[in-house]
């Protein structure tokens, strides 16, 4: 299988109040292959989130290399990386993150619609995800009339509609409450196992993270196996 995410080496810091730089990635190296299912774990302030958003190509990195679906993203133009963000990956946030005003099927459909699918495809794609998250009777609710995992399972459902190589989950059960979560984390790796998708998650619950395929712990701005 080929690799769809190859970091290499990568740093990222930040300012720090005393003029100085906080140091959050330090040499980050991984590879994610066609279809994988990696778990990341590590304390509150770690570094997990930071980790996902430069791999998705949401932030820069201060050093290193990431090549993402075959194509290395230093050489990409800002219309390169966003034609990867909407073409080839999918994010599922901790919080939905929603359209407010659209109903489920809207919010899942949206993706598609940007794409530039003619609206018929595009709310059959959008019909086919919810049922797929077990959601086809909650289509025309709106998110406040959602439950909780009701609308993680949308975001998931929004996230795989534009049939991404790639899904990224920043802890994508961690606002919802035990029986919820639990619901979310089968539905999430189900979902990316039927679809083909590689699925990378960060979470700081450890049986979530032991159903990976591969469970690493980030610690002082390096990865390594748990």
């Amino acid at each position: 299988m080929s690799d769809v995410l190859v970091l290499d080496n990568v740093s990222k810091s930040y300012p720090s109040p005393d003029g100085g730089r906080l140091q959050i990635l330090s040499g980050v190296s991984l590879r994610v292959r066609e279809g994988e299912i990696v778990s990341i774990q590590g304390r509150s302030g770690s570094g997990k989130s930071t980790l996902l958003y430069a791999a998705a190509l949401l932030s820069d990195i201060d050093d290193g290399r990431i090549c993402i679906l075959g194509k290395d993203a230093s050489s990409m133009s800002e219309r390169d990386r966003e034609a990867i963000r909407r073409d080839g990956i999918g994010f599922v946030f901790q919080s939905s993150l929603l359209l407010s005003d659209f109903t489920a099927l809207e919010n899942v459909a949206m993706p598609l619609l940007i794409q530039g699918k003619d609206r018929k495809s595009a709310y059959e794609k959008a019909e086919r995800m919810l049922s797929l998250l077990d959601l086809s009777d909650r289509a025309g609710h709106r998110p406040d009339s959602l439950s909780g995992g009701e609308r993680q399972r949308t975001a998931i459902a929004r996230a795989l509609s534009s049939s991404p190589r790639l899904i990224f989950a920043d802890e994508p059960t961690g606002s919802l409450d035990e029986k919820s979560a639990e619901i979310v984390e089968k539905m999430l790796l189900s979902a990316a196992r039927s679809t083909g998708a590689a699925l990378i998650y960060v979470t700081h619950n450890p049986d979530f993270a032991s159903r990976a395929d591969r469970s690493l712990h980030l610690s002082e701005g390096k990865l390594s196996d748990v």
